[in-house]
């Protein structure tokens, strides 16, 4: 996580970035950051039987079923 704290630091500074989403393959959890009105970013952990939503672009996705599944199939190949 050191890293993407990191690129995150430099991210948020982007005017139009309302949420950043990081994918932990080990633990099978999500993180996502999203920017409150106040300008203040907020985590919002999600597990594998969880649901994420994406306010900004207004797309849920079951983190088990769409996200893992995903990646597994990446990075079989």
């Amino acid at each position: 996580y050191k890293r993407q704290g990191v690129k995150f630091a430099h991210y948020r500074y982007l005017p139009g970035l309302q949420e950043y989403l990081l994918i932990d393959i080990q633990t099978r959890s999500v993180d996502l950051y999203r920017k409150g009105d106040d300008g203040l970013w907020v985590l919002r952990p999600y597990g594998a039987n969880d649901t994420v939503e994406l306010a900004s672009v207004g797309l849920n996705l079951p983190v088990e079923e769409v996200i893992f599944e995903d990646v597994e199939r990446r990075t079989e190949h």
